[in-house]
């Protein structure tokens, strides 16, 4: 898994703040050099990393450059403390499932993830939330709306 943590905007990381600022391209060309196989799972506990117009594309740039078969993040400027609340229920309940169950199964990702969506859609429309998941055949948005 791979998480990223520091401040966002308009789809730029800001590790150290504005003078900092990694754009998108910059950021995809970089995750592009991890090792085959290396990255399955990409979440952006960040302000705006995902363009709210185009979630779909935004989310398959990142699983192109990475290889991975899940990217989430937010669309929106988002509260640090209740996005660190969603990110760990994102991780508890989609991606420790995925890596494997007590008994070494690993459980369907689809299932999980809409179980997660369902269970904390108010906040997670509140935040902006989006994924893409392609753990399964084709390619699968959680939500598959933003807004209600």
């Amino acid at each position: 898994m791979l998480y990223f943590a520091c401040h966002g905007e308009a789809l730029h990381l800001m590790p150290a703040g504005r003078r900092d600022k990694i754009d998108q391209v910059e950021l995809l060309d970089a995750l592009g050099k991890a090792k085959e196989g290396a990255i399955s799972f990409v979440h952006f506990g960040c302000c705006e990393m995902i363009d709210p117009d185009l979630r779909r594309v935004t989310h398959q740039k990142i699983l192109d450059a990475t290889g991975a078969k899940w990217a989430s993040g937010y669309t929106t400027s988002v509260d640090w403390l209740q996005s660190t609340l969603l990110d760990l229920a994102l991780v508890t309940e989609v991606f420790v499932p995925y890596c494997a169950s007590p008994d070494g199964r690993i459980t369907k990702p689809k299932k999980t993830a809409q179980a997660f969506v369902d269970s904390y859609e108010q906040l997670a429309r509140a935040l902006g939330f989006s994924a893409l998941s392609q753990f399964t055949a084709g390619t699968k948005l959680f939500p598959e709306r933003l807004h209600g």
